[in-house]
């Protein structure tokens, strides 16, 4: 189920804007807030420190599909916020 909220999140609102940022060279803000939005900013941290139950391999599946969709956000940091 995550992995399918990450997928239509990397189709519907990653994909589309990814040659924008790869253009201008602008920071994808709108995307890590979108990441955010989704709960994911916090997946890989633990969850004694408020992270989520989630496996670091079910982390690096979310990245691989967000990467696949925008590289440049596919790097950031999951616990990035929005300015």
């Amino acid at each position: 189920m995550l992995l399918d909220s990450v997928r239509d999140l990397a189709r519907e609102r990653i994909a589309p804007r990814a040659e924008h940022f790869d253009r201008t060279a602008d920071f994808p803000w709108e995307h890590v807030k979108a990441i955010n939005e989704l709960g994911l900013n916090a997946m890989f941290v633990p969850e004694a420190y408020g992270g989520a139950a989630v496996s670091y391999t079910a982390y690096l599946a979310c990245v691989r599909e967000i990467s696949q969709a925008c590289a440049a956000t596919g790097i950031i940091g999951r616990r990035t916020t929005t300015p």
